[in-house]
């Protein structure tokens, strides 16, 4: 049991799929107040500014875990690059002081629409860590699955333990194609890790990455099978992919 000075942690996109387990694992910290911004009572692309000033003002870090994810080309901008602009905002004119941990993608290294939405919303807040002295953390993350995960949106693990579950083909249109995973217990472990950290350093930047690679056709086959019994988990990584299997069975 970690225990600390209070502290009040705010979220945005609390109540997504990473939001909710760093919501649900940071409260255990002695001391620890968790308050969120997120839909449906509060957006970051179009907030209202008095309560977007409330909850900036009222908290001494922000783990900023916002995003649109899939969407139109205009809804993923505005997800990353509109929100965090908003935040940033916010930040510099009622709680310069606030630390932020950013919860960015390692798709900011290609080329796609949300790769460089991702980019622009890391430039935005280095560059308040540099102008403004605001303490910034960014975490670069590659694939993040687990429990909770929402098939179609959050992660292809989530996809196939929901599709395998329910008794359907599993889409695979690329069998080859390599994917490095990480549960979402690490990446919690990581942020929780930071939130206790004060740093000299006004802006901190770590490429969260993984070592358990898989090819998509190899996870699908391990889907099937956890489903018929036909394999148990032969190590770490495998109890990981057992365990957010059956989370879709006891939802089923």
């Amino acid at each position: 049991e970690i225990v600390f000075i209070y502290m009040k942690i705010g979220i945005t996109g609390a109540h997504g799929f990473i939001g909710s387990h760093l919501s649900r694992n940071l409260r255990v910290i002695k001391g620890t107040k968790i308050l969120s911004f997120d839909l449906p009572d509060d957006n970051l692309v179009n907030p209202d500014v008095s309560r977007l000033k409330r909850f900036v003002k009222n908290v001494d870090i922000i783990i900023h875990a916002a995003a649109v994810n899939r969407g139109t080309d205009a809804e993923v901008i505005a997800g990353s690059v509109v929100a965090t602009y908003h935040l940033v905002e916010a930040v510099k004119k009622y709680n310069p002081c606030v630390k932020i941990i950013f919860l960015s993608s390692i798709q900011a290294e290609t080329d796609s629409l949300y790769g460089r939405s991702k980019r622009l919303a890391e430039n935005l807040l280095e560059e308040l860590a540099a102008k403004h002295g605001v303490p910034v953390s960014i975490f670069r993350l590659t694939n993040i699955f687990g429990e909770g995960g929402r098939p179609f949106y959050n992660s292809v693990v989530s996809t196939f333990a929901s599709e395998v579950v329910k008794g359907r083909t599993l889409p695979v249109s690329d069998p080859k194609r390599k994917l490095r995973l990480l549960h979402v217990s690490h990446l919690v472990r990581e942020v929780t890790k930071e939130v206790l950290t004060l740093r000299k350093q006004k802006f901190h930047f770590k490429r969260l990455d993984s070592k358990s690679e898989i090819s998509v056709g190899t996870l699908a086959e391990l889907m099937k099978a956890f489903a018929t019994g036909e394999r148990k988990p032969k190590n770490a990584f495998e109890r990981e992919l057992h365990n957010t299997f059956l989370s879709y069975v006891r939802h089923k």
